[in-house]
């Protein structure tokens, strides 16, 4: 029983020295974010430190970046809508049985128009948000670079 106590005890300890956590795990205060953490920044020292600052940049740079993506988005998803409006014609014209009445139309029109509406106030809240991630990873990262000093 002692050497399967032990073997637990060696692993516990290699797990903690050898792993890195899954992201970052300092906030902007530069506080350790669980005790398994702390244990690693003890254990590991600067490589824990190296790992975070690596984490931290990489999620400043995926909120730095989401504009483009999310013009991108836009961009793509407004050529699609284009396309499907020059087959909904090409449909329309091969059946003009089947072409919306003026009233479906309209619905139509005003359902594009209220989807609009609601995607301009989740863009705004959603940038806000960005906004105040780009700023608190900004001030972590600058907490970490001075823990490597």
């Amino acid at each position: 029983m002692n050497k399967v106590k032990h073997l637990f005890i060696v692993g516990v300890v290699a797990y903690i020295f050898f792993s890195t956590p899954n992201g970052l795990v300092i906030d902007e205060k530069g506080q350790i974010d669980g005790v398994t953490n702390n244990i690693r920044s003890f254990f590991q020292g600067e490589r824990f430190w190296e790992a975070q600052l690596l984490a931290c940049d990489e999620d400043l740079k995926w909120y730095l970046d989401e504009p483009k993506r999310q013009a991108q988005i836009e961009k793509d998803m407004e050529d699609f809508s284009k396309k499907a409006k020059m087959m909904d014609q090409e449909f329309y014209q091969k059946n003009p049985d089947l072409k919306p009445t003026a009233s479906q139309l309209e619905a139509e029109r005003l359902r594009e128009l209220a989807d609009e509406i609601e995607e301009k106030e989740a863009k705004e809240i959603w940038e806000k948000e960005r906004v105040r991630m780009v700023s608190e990873l900004r001030k972590t990262c600058t907490v970490i670079r001075a823990k490597l000093k």
